[in-house]
């Protein structure tokens, strides 16, 4: 099957007219961008896309780290899948990624915000205490992933099948419904929780960050978007002392995107922005 068909396939599948970009890598400098997304039906077929829509049925899970240990929560992702009897087919990025699809019935028909919760929770459940290996972008509505059998341009290699198993799909079930149910306050203004979503800010929860100007800019952008148990899980992964944090509450910081991005290149994390960019967040924030 032809890479037109299986997105094709896809398509057909999923009832969505799923979007897709191509990933441009410069060998010399280094540097890569993503084209403008479009969709399936309007794709130019004298180039070959390499990324595609996550679909909303579609549960990615994907590891970012070195490629042994990838492989290694991969293995331990599919024993636990294998157990409960949930198919899937896992791809090999030809660099450093594993990318398993799983599928649960029903998805497509939720809105958004509780998609993304049930897809966490579902994930969560697979990955238990290595969850927080698991990238989280991969949930959101409009995530692009590498597309399979395509070529990796950093690589010059196709991506490839590395292990599947046929079962059955996930079963979202009225509990799962019921534990993910979003609550609106009442007689409050609902922010689109894509407009403070910061890939830099996920990162600064999960791993320590050199200081540099940590405390003047990272701190007060944090204290604008992220909760109360989110930002204590902050001062324990920054090494931060709490009372800097109620500091910045006290000045009732708001989030400051283009400031963020000077000090994610400032520590070298532009890749981070670079991934905003290219799965459509900052242009919906902007």
């Amino acid at each position: 099957m032809s890479l037109k068909e299986r997105l094709e396939t896809l398509c057909s599948i999923s009832k969505q007219d799923l979007l897709l970009a191509k990933h441009i890598y410069d060998v010399d400098t280094k540097k890569s961008w993503w084209t403008k997304w479009i969709p399936t039906s309007k794709w130019d077929w004298s180039s070959e896309p390499t990324d595609r829509q996550v679909m909303f049925n579609e549960i990615v899970i994907e590891t970012d780290e070195e490629m042994q240990f990838n492989k290694k929560l991969t293995r331990e992702f599919q024993k636990t899948l294998k157990e409960k009897n949930i198919s899937y087919y896992t791809f090999f990025t030809s660099s450093k990624s594993f990318h398993i699809h799983l599928f649960a019935d029903g998805l497509e028909n939720i809105e958004d915000e509780q998609r993304k919760l049930i897809k966490i929770k579902i994930a969560k459940e697979i990955a238990g205490v290595n969850y927080k290996y698991v990238d989280s972008a991969n949930f959101i509505a409009k995530g692009l992933i590498r597309i399979e059998n395509s070529i990796n341009p950093k690589t010059n290699k196709r991506v490839r099948l590395f292990d599947k198993f046929i079962g059955k799909n996930y079963l979202v079930t009225d509990e799962l419904l019921q534990q993910t149910k979003v609550i609106k306050p009442k007689n409050v203004e609902v922010v689109n929780s894509k407009g403070h979503y910061c890939y830099v800010i996920e990162k600064a929860l999960k791993q320590m960050f050199t200081s540099g100007e940590r405390n003047k800019i990272l701190l007060p952008n944090c204290v604008a978007i992220l909760s109360e148990s989110e930002l204590k899980q902050l001062a324990l992964t920054q090494d931060i002392n709490y009372a800097e944090i109620n500091g910045w509450k006290k000045n009732n910081p708001t989030f400051n995107c283009k400031q963020l991005r000077r000090y994610a290149l400032s520590i070298d994390e532009q890749d981070c922005c670079k991934r905003c960019v290219r799965d459509g967040i900052y242009k919906e924030m902007n």
